[in-house]
This record gives C-alpha cells, structure tokens and sequence, in this order.
C-alpha cells in the first residue's frame, strides 16, 4: 500500500483504539526504516485513526437521529453498523472503556467503513465547508451525472462502424501512406 500510495491520493491509514485518540492524526507516522533502523525522510507515512472517537461519534448520531442513510440499503447493512457495543471494565483499579462485539464473531464491516469515511471528512476537512460549497458540489454532481446520461449513447453510435466502412478506412489510410496491400 506504501509503494503504490507514493505520488497519488492513497491515504494509508492505521486504527488505534485508544480512548481520546482523535478522529485522524494532525501528521503521519513515518513508517520505512533502513536497514540502520533509522527513518527513511521520503519514506512512507500512515496516518493513524481513532477508532473508538471515530464509533463513538457515530453511535451518539446514530442515537439522535442525525445521520441519513439510503433507502435501499439492505437490513444486513444495518446489523453490521450495529454490531459494536461499548464497554467499561475495570483494570488495576481504572475503568477502562472499549469496543466489542455484541455476539462474538459478528460482522461489523459496515461500521468500520463508517469509522475510515468519517476519517477521510476529517482529512478532507468536509465539516468545516459551508453551505454554499455543498450547493455548488452538489449542483456540479447533478450536472456531470446528466452530461454523461446524455453523451454516452452518442458517442458510442458514433464510435461504432460498419465492417465495410472499416475496411475502408483502412484501405485510404494504408494509401496515404503509401502501403500497398497484396
């Protein structure tokens, strides 16, 4: 993941779940080190993500109603968004609070998707957009999404052509060029 995230938009993540870790890291952990043991400057980098702050500001929303979710989304979906319940147990004397699953061996993919896009907000810093960038992202989705139901059957009647028309082609082209064909 390292090597391919290098130069492009891969943001290579790692979960941490300790209590009061924030949602995502303000910088990234370097991660390659040489064969010295020391830290390669240009090497690869891993944010780090807090997954218990990260559930537990999906379970208050999830209490109140605020987040919104499609219609068609299966019930199984919902059941894995569910799976996690947190705990406090106490350890040398401390409470310690934690995620676990309610029945062991439940899936729970779909709250930890949630967890890694409520990450990637953070980074993208969606909650600080106002309400006007959010119109005119939205306004300029709806159009590029109608532009290509509109372009898309054009382009591909005009990309296909008949075999003889083809071979046509071909035969003026090979002409131009002065290839003579036997």
């Amino acid at each position: 993941v390292l090597a391919n995230g290098r130069g492009q938009q891969i943001l290579p993540i790692r979960g941490e779940n300790r209590y009061g870790t924030p949602i995502i890291s303000r910088t990234p952990d370097k991660v390659e080190i040489t064969k010295g043991g020391r830290i390669r400057r240009s090497g690869g980098k891993v944010w780090r993500i807090g997954t218990d702050t990260a559930k537990d500001w999906i379970s208050k929303r999830l209490t109140n109603g605020v987040l919104r979710w499609a219609e068609d989304l299966p019930l199984e979906f919902y059941e894995q968004l569910t799976a996690e319940v947190r705990r406090t147990k106490r350890v040398s004397g401390r409470r310690v609070s934690y995620w676990t699953p309610i029945v062991a061996g439940a899936r729970n993919e779909a709250l930890d998707l949630c967890v890694y896009n409520i990450a990637a907000g953070y980074y993208l810093d969606l909650l600080n957009k106002p309400k006007e960038w959010w119109k005119s992202a939205k306004i300029a989705a709806m159009a590029q999404a109608k532009k290509k139901k509109t372009e898309a059957p054009a382009e591909k009647t005009e990309e296909r052509q008949k075999p003889m028309e083809r071979s046509r082609a071909s035969q003026q082209r090979n002409q131009r060029r002065g290839r003579r064909l036997v």
